[in-house]
């Protein structure tokens, strides 16, 4: 028997306190196969979704800095379990559905905000739900998310918007620039304005339906930009970008 007054021994102080596994544990850079376990405990303390998800994690990602991705794996635990995927245990373990949550956990990696985390957590809960004939559209569906940044989504969101697109408009519209306000900040953030629509259309997230003068039924062009007028319409695929980051209504898909 050890006596109680004796100082913990290096084991004990290694080995993960009850109130780390109730919630997302702090944990620092280099954790390495300490981090993994701790992680592994929280998923698989989750109802439901957490211990087939904790078996996956653990074959994917055994001794990386997973603490960068924890609360993407928290957050695709809970839509999961929202989902009432069938046959959840043997869902999580198909090798293309193990494919979709490597991706969304390369992609969180990066992401520098819990919003796409949660994006990116939706977008693999809806994959590993999918028909398997779909299996290859949804991966691309959240290669297509990985290519947009949060302002990228949003912008995309407000032209989707009808009642409340004109509210979001203006928060993410920058003044223009004109020829009388030509200042080089006006200017730059213009400029990423039209960069993140370009990034949209290219992707064939956005499509412009080009206004034709009425007399030469040619295109009209702005005397600005020197484009052609015309409206921004969300395509498709576009609202399907939408859907699987839960930014829209799935009946409007």
């Amino acid at each position: 028997m050890t006596d109680p007054s004796d100082p913990p021994t290096a084991s004990q102080l290694a080995e993960p306190k009850p109130e780390e596994t109730r919630g997302i544990p702090s944990l620092g850079a280099g954790g390495g196969d300490r981090t993994a376990a701790v992680i592994r405990s929280v998923i698989s303390n989750i109802p439901i979704v957490g211990q087939a998800l904790a078996e996956v994690i653990t074959e994917i990602v055994p001794n990386q800095r997973i603490e960068r991705v924890e609360k993407y794996l928290l957050y695709l635990s809970e839509e999961i379990d929202s989902l009432r995927i069938a046959n959840v245990d043997a869902a999580m373990k198909k090798p293309e559905n193990v494919d979709l949550i490597e991706d969304g956990a390369y992609q969180a990696v990066r992401a520098l905000s819990d919003e796409r985390k949660r994006y990116l957590a939706r977008a693999v809960a809806q994959g590993i739900r999918s028909d398997e004939k779909d299996k290859l559209n949804e991966k691309r569906v959240l290669v297509l998310i990985g290519d947009l940044d949060d302002g990228d989504l949003l912008l995309l969101d407000a032209f989707a918007s009808r009642n409340k697109g004109r509210e979001k408009f203006a928060k993410l519209r920058p003044a223009q620039p004109t020829i009388n306000n030509q200042d080089p900040l006006v200017r730059e953030r213009w400029g990423l304005y039209q960069a993140s629509i370009d990034r949209l259309t290219r992707l064939s997230l956005l499509n412009k339906h080009v206004d034709l003068d009425s007399k030469t039924k040619l295109p009209s062009f702005d005397t600005f930009t020197g484009e052609p007028k015309g409206n921004l319409e969300v395509t498709a695929l576009g609202r399907l970008v939408l859907n699987r980051a839960g930014l829209t209504d799935p009946n409007n898909v």
